[in-house]
């Protein structure tokens, strides 16, 4: 049986991926938009931090569970999927990064050059207003 997650955020702020209803009745997904959008923020040439709601870790961890993501372009009424469509930026990231969704409804592909493929590069593309890591050095 394949298990579907969902994001879930907590009154402190805080976020968990969480197990969902794998096939809740009447269940459906909107298809991607046709190509990531200019400002999409999984393409490489992104404005960096411009995220949203979520931190950039958080964004990685949703496109690498089976979180179907919208595109922010297509959203209407926020928490509520009518008349939006999944993010094609997402599902090219997806399949460059070589993972499919177990959940057939979530959308994937196809391979972009002009999207990101690894966590890390998206990491340090949007987290502009981190600290650097301090680099250790030996006495």
């Amino acid at each position: 049986m394949r298990t579907r997650t969902e994001l879930v955020t907590h009154a402190d702020g805080s976020t968990t991926i969480q197990s969902a209803d794998p096939n809740p009745p009447g269940r459906r997904l909107p298809e991607a938009t046709d190509r990531p959008c200019r400002q999409c923020p999984w393409r490489l040439g992104s404005a960096p931090g411009y995220l949203g709601p979520h931190d950039a870790r958080t964004w990685v961890e949703m496109v690498h569970s089976d979180v179907p993501i919208a595109c922010h372009m297509t959203i209407k009424t926020s928490g509520s999927w009518e008349g939006a469509k999944q993010c094609a930026g997402a599902a090219s990231y997806r399949a460059n990064a070589e993972k499919r969704p177990r959940d057939p409804l979530v959308a994937w592909g196809p391979k972009r050059d002009d999207v990101f493929s690894r966590p890390h590069e998206f990491v340090r593309h949007h987290d502009i207003f981190k600290e650097p890591h301090a680099e250790k050095t030996q006495d």
